[in-house]
């Protein structure tokens, strides 16, 4: 790069020089002036307004001189000394700046670059000053690089952005090649042209969208359903694939609708109310219901967070929940059944312990529910009539998974006996794991 000085640091030698040249027009001046006068004195007298004319244009033409040496010269310095300030400003600039910069003509060659493109491609100035620039780029871009170039010198425009949809690739010295963003200038046209390009690595850039596109990927295979929306109109900002598919719009239709289209049992008041509990805790949890685009409802399970970014964000995800409040009505309904059963019946975990009794049980056995539950029936039941041999077949029964009926005599709370017909029914989860029994005592 070229060092540009103050202009003051060689400022003593332009005074010294500046007095000699004074000296000599001062003496050119008084020469000229004795010669003019001298010659008039010799011509015949002349009329007193010729020698008027003849007086203003020798002080005019001796007086030119030093008028330039007193008034121009000095508006010249002070123009010149200004530009190499502005020169030094601009060369300190370049060099402090980050990004690559590089100047090239019409053809490509490269005629100065900055620090900052020395340490983004890892050459010194003196080894790519003069060079082609295609040294910069890997040989895939040569091709394509030097058509782009061509237009671009021979076109109207004079400043171009590459690399804003997608990134152009540059190559280091050592043979790296790194994702880029380049703004290119022209100056002059044609061959004439001078090309000015500033680069920018991109690779923090590509690595953070390749990051996006992998968390976009994510919540788009989510099983929930990912909504972004404003805290203070509730309008939808963004949403994931599986909240189209559940509530039957597109993604363009959800970007104009507000929670309001979506959650029958919302209005403005509730809105307010939750607005209100997010601002205090973050988070809100609740059940509600959602109405797709042809009027049916479902419920969901809604995890309402608030997100500060550049702004601040609603994210809810929300569960279709209609599965487990059939699975809940269904329990429900069993639950009733039993209870209402005039048959004894109580269920165990897979170990044997008591986890629910009806009330048939506790009117034939005594106990009640709080008595039973967390116990084991051989304590609470037992009656010391059967043996081990008597169980055995009854355990490798249950434990296989099958049925098993037989006749069984049991002890009450208050100690008396009783003879029952008993059956066993193991219970299996989705996993066809044996996880509980089911226990009829019918006497």
């Amino acid at each position: 790069m070229t060092d540009l000085r103050h202009p003051s640091a060689s400022s003593a030698v332009p005074i010294r020089a500046d007095r000699r040249v004074f000296a000599s027009i001062l003496l050119v001046v008084f020469g000229v002036d004795l010669f003019v006068t001298l010659a008039l004195g010799a011509l015949p007298r002349m009329p007193p307004l010729a020698l008027d004319l003849v007086d203003a244009l020798s002080l005019t033409i001796l007086g030119a001189p030093l008028l330039w040496f007193i008034i121009a010269k000095p508006l010249s310095l002070a123009a010149e000394v200004q530009r190499l300030r502005l020169e030094a400003r601009v060369a300190t600039v370049l060099r402090s700046c980050g990004d690559g910069i590089l100047t090239t003509d019409a053809r490509g060659i490269i005629s100065h670059v900055n620090a900052g493109a020395e340490g983004l491609f890892g050459y010194a100035a003196s080894e790519v000053v003069g060079q082609y620039v295609n040294l910069l780029l890997p040989a895939r871009a040569h091709g394509p690089h030097e058509e782009h170039l061509a237009r671009f010198a021979a076109g109207p425009d004079h400043s171009r952005a590459m690399g804003q949809e997608a990134l152009v690739e540059g190559r280091r010295k050592n043979g790296e090649i790194f994702p880029a963003e380049v703004t290119i200038s022209k100056l002059g046209e044609g061959d004439d042209a001078v090309l000015t390009a500033i680069v920018r690595d991109a690779t923090e850039r590509k690595r953070m969208e390749e990051g996006l596109l992998l968390f976009r990927a994510l919540l788009d295979r989510s099983n929930d359903m990912i909504l972004v929306a404003d805290p203070k109109t509730g309008r939808f900002l963004d949403m994931n694939q599986k909240t189209c598919v559940d509530l039957g719009y597109s993604r363009e239709e959800m970007l104009t609708m507000s929670v309001f289209d979506v959650d029958p049992t919302l209005d403005r008041a509730s809105f307010g109310h939750n607005a209100e509990a997010l601002r205090k805790t973050g988070l809100l949890l609740r059940e509600g219901v959602r109405r797709r685009k042809d009027g049916s409802t479902f419920p969901v399970e809604d995890s309402i967070s608030r997100i500060e970014l550049d702004r601040e964000y609603n994210v809810a995800v929300a569960r279709d929940i209609t599965e487990r409040k059939r699975a809940e009505v269904d329990l429900r309904l069993q639950s009733a059944a039993l209870n209402a059963s005039a048959v004894p019946k109580l269920i165990t975990d897979r170990d044997g312990t008591v986890v629910w009794v009806n009330r048939a049980f506790t009117e034939c056995t005594g106990y009640s529910a709080g008595e039973a539950v967390g116990k084991n029936p051989r304590v609470l039941l037992r009656s010391g009539v059967h043996d081990a041999a008597f169980y055995k077949p009854l355990w490798d029964t249950i434990l296989a998974g099958h049925v098993w009926r037989g006749e069984m005599t049991n002890r009450r709370k208050d100690g008396s006996l009783y003879p029952e017909m008993q059956t066993i029914t193991p219970v299996r989860n989705r996993s066809e794991e044996h996880t509980s029994e089911l226990q009829s005592l019918r006497h």
